[in-house]
């Protein structure tokens, strides 16, 4: 058992308190000393819902494809994947599937590649908020976008969405069923 030191008590507590918490005394320096034990727990740290713990990992294994899936499946965020990972097509893509907002953290490369772009709008219309200001501002491919979903245009530049030609494209579009 812990017992409580004079100052770090709650200012409720007027006793000595004990807290019946189990002393481990398993040394995990075992772990951390070998390129294996590091991954190991690295990867343990990862699993079940916890893949946000990338960010903590050291940027090694930011940089290792197979834990930034593990993490992306978890959960996590391609925020902590290294610039490297950031700009791996696969590695992106894969990130978009596990949550499309994962596209704010891809590369200004991919974030301005036309087809690539073009793939996330057809997962989720929202991804065309992330796009490179350059695309939003190119009147022909938001129109092109607006043939895969017509929201698109919320997030074209301010000047294509006061584009009222483009508008009533973009509303012809417009299906009931969206709703």
């Amino acid at each position: 058992f812990f017992q409580a030191e004079d100052g770090i008590r709650d200012y409720k507590v007027t006793g000595v308190q004990t807290c019946a918490l189990p002393i481990y005394e398993i040394d995990f320096g075992f772990l951390i000393d070998s390129s294996y034990g590091m991954r190991k727990l690295v990867k343990m740290s990862l699993r079940d819902g916890n893949g946000y713990n990338l960010q903590y990992a050291p940027n090694y294994y930011q940089n290792k494809r197979s834990i930034v899936r593990l993490a992306l499946e978890n959960y996590g965020s391609l925020e902590h994947a290294s610039i490297r990972l950031r700009n791996h097509t696969e590695t992106v893509r894969f990130a978009i599937e596990q949550n499309p907002t994962n596209f704010q953290f891809a590369s200004v490369r991919l974030r301005g590649n036309k087809d690539f772009v073009k793939w996330c709008v057809g997962m989720h219309y929202s991804t065309f908020k992330y796009a490179s200001y350059q695309l939003k501002s190119d009147l022909d491919f938001v129109k092109s976008l607006i043939q895969i979903d017509w929201r698109i245009i919320v997030h074209a530049s301010i000047p294509i969405m006061n584009n009222p030609e483009l508008v009533k494209y973009a509303f012809s579009k417009y299906k009931r069923k969206d709703f």
